[in-house]
């Protein structure tokens, strides 16, 4: 089977990367990176699905922006990744499968998201709003699916201020507040608040696992329920912890509100969810990866 992965130099194109090379060899993985080309220029998908011809699409190309973004950074990344998906619409052959990654944010919290449908779509915030036009969009293309991803973290992650996720965010923070010698550090939002945490790896053996095991399910949208349930404010201070922060971890602000809605909710019960050992080796990782490349992102 042909597999083309888009954004394939990222933090989730580099986990597919490394099971194409071992559990999944057996398959032919084409991986696409933006300086290859950039898909939201008209043309560049076409090309693209005409020189590898794959079987499989596993698309995750788009521009990121973080929590913290600017207003204008957030409505030239939606107009950006509007015009990659509308190309690649434009371009796909019905006989071609189709994998779209997004996260929680698409569908408000209805935890533990047993049902994700047109009905529950999120329209309150700028990058659902986004990912809710292309899952409305694609009805027409019964190939198309989307996968409904938790919070990632792991190597390969962006750290830039202004685009970071997180955790990416969080490491970058803390990595600086230990070297100043900061005797204090703020924690942002409600010591409640709870997410679900993956490692990008857990999710791309499970998004293969699928695909390979199941390609003629009839689910559109299909939730990645893999990773750790914890608040916020337990991972960040596991970071610290990590780092070696020894000063004040202070929480400001308190976004009650936040636990009702977008990508946050208080229940799961996947295989990983109890593993304290396997999550702090996995914050580990991200953290020693972070100071072995000073936060540098790959596009």
């Amino acid at each position: 089977m042909r597999i083309l992965v888009t954004s394939g130099s990222g933090l989730t194109g580099n986990a597919f990367r490394g099971l194409a090379e071992t559990k999944y060899s057996g398959h032919e993985f084409f991986f696409h990176s933006k300086s290859a080309g950039d898909l939201s220029v008209t043309g560049v998908f076409g090309s693209l699905l005409a020189k590898v011809r794959p079987d499989v699409i596993i698309h995750n190309a788009g521009k990121l922006h973080g929590s913290f973004a600017s207003e204008e950074s957030v409505e030239e990344s939606k107009k950006i990744n509007a015009s990659i998906f509308d190309n690649l619409i434009k371009e796909v052959r019905p006989y071609q499968q189709v994998y779209c990654l997004s996260s929680y944010h698409v569908f408000p919290s209805s935890a533990p998201f047993s049902v994700l449908d047109l009905e529950s779509l999120n329209w309150e915030t700028s990058y659902a709003q986004e990912k809710s036009r292309q899952i409305v969009g694609a009805l027409f293309h019964p190939n198309v699916n989307f996968l409904i991803l938790p919070h990632l973290f792991g190597e390969y992650d962006n750290f830039l201020p202004g685009r970071a996720h997180f955790v990416a965010n969080s490491i970058r923070r803390v990595v600086a507040a230990q070297q100043q010698h900061d005797e204090q550090i703020e924690f942002f939002g409600s010591e409640s608040r709870v997410l679900q945490f993956s490692t990008a790896d857990l999710v791309a053996d499970y998004i293969l696992n699928t695909i390979f095991s199941d390609l003629a399910s009839e689910k559109r949208y299909l939730l990645v329920d893999v990773g750790w349930v914890r608040t916020c404010y337990e991972v960040f201070t596991r970071i610290c912890d990590i780092v070696g922060f020894n000063g004040e971890v202070v929480a400001v602000g308190s976004d009650k509100n936040i636990v009702e809605r977008d990508m946050y909710y208080s229940s799961g019960t996947n295989q990983y969810n109890s593993d304290e050992i396997q999550l702090l080796n996995s914050l580990r990782v991200a953290v020693d990866y972070f100071k072995r490349s000073e936060g540098k992102h790959v596009d």
